[in-house]
């Protein structure tokens, strides 16, 4: 059950919005090996981010999956990089990846959790 919330400052009409968001979704099934039908991703542009003191474009992305291990941090974070600079032109120096193994008791899914 993948997830990926992107918050960027750069503005995005609400379209890109989508279309990034639909590639955001592929992009997390791929590097982790999951259906893409249980990944959730969201995007946000236009946010007040601020990063090292600048309001140079900048982007913050959480992503989260049951038992994720830090071999796939690596991962995600390397080609949530590449996305970023390729599709916003956003600096991988700006660019934050928060990586989470979600605990199976604490996430939940059609009206129940995952343990």
């Amino acid at each position: 059950m993948p997830v990926a919330h992107l918050k960027t400052n750069v503005i995005l009409a609400p379209e890109a919005a989508k279309a990034l968001a639909l590639k955001l979704s592929a992009l997390m099934a791929r590097v982790l090996g999951k259906p893409e039908d249980y990944v959730l991703a969201s995007v946000g542009g236009g946010k007040a981010l601020v990063f090292g003191g600048t309001a140079d474009p900048a982007a913050l992305v959480r992503c989260g999956s049951l038992g994720l291990e830090p071999k796939a941090c690596r991962s995600l974070t390397r080609e949530l990089c590449a996305f970023l600079e390729a599709e916003l032109g956003i600096s991988p120096a700006r660019v934050f990846v928060d990586c989470v193994s979600l605990d199976p008791a604490m996430f939940g899914w059609k009206n129940e959790t995952f343990s």
